[in-house]
């Protein structure tokens, strides 16, 4: 309730993008065409880091693996359908972020550590790029425990 249509259908890619196989995101891309010129974009660009253009987003997809193509989708997300510079200044911190936190974690700790930790990254913005408060966020997505609550915690501090 209160959500606008571009809010509700963000919301649903990020849900998706995070907790759903790879053949669900594609689904949702499919009843979603309008997202399909955003994502190819994303896709084939230095973000995006496939090897050669992707030719439709189930091929973009699929190059990028489930890893990928889920922070991918969720990088589309936080800019959504029509990207304003605050939605890409998100994108970007959040990127940012996720990198850094990825590689510190991966210093010294399991590479699941790290994966855990590049997630928190990427979805510390999501909140403020959404307009969305962090728990309702948070009710969305179904986060494990610990990564819901570094968002917690990074989202008050």
């Amino acid at each position: 309730p209160g959500l606008t249509h571009e809010q509700a259908m963000q919301l649903d890619l990020l849900a998706i993008a995070q907790r759903q196989s790879l053949e669900t995101l594609i689904r949702f891309f499919r009843l979603n065409p309008d997202l399909e010129p955003r994502l190819l974009a994303i896709a084939n660009s230095p973000a995006g880091g496939l090897s050669r253009p992707a030719e439709s987003v189930p091929h973009a997809l699929i190059m990028l693996g489930p890893q990928r193509a889920s922070r991918l989708a969720t990088l589309l997300a936080i800019t959504g359908h029509h990207p304003t510079d605050a939605s890409r200044h998100y994108a970007i911190t959040g990127l940012t972020r996720a990198l850094f936190l990825g590689k510190v974690v991966r210093l010294g700790a399991p590479a699941a550590n790290a994966a855990s930790a590049f997630e928190v990254g990427l979805l510390s913005t999501a909140s403020h790029a959404l307009g969305l408060r962090p728990e309702t966020l948070l009710r969305k997505l179904q986060l494990s425990p610990a990564t819901a609550g570094a968002l917690i915690c990074g989202c008050r501090s």
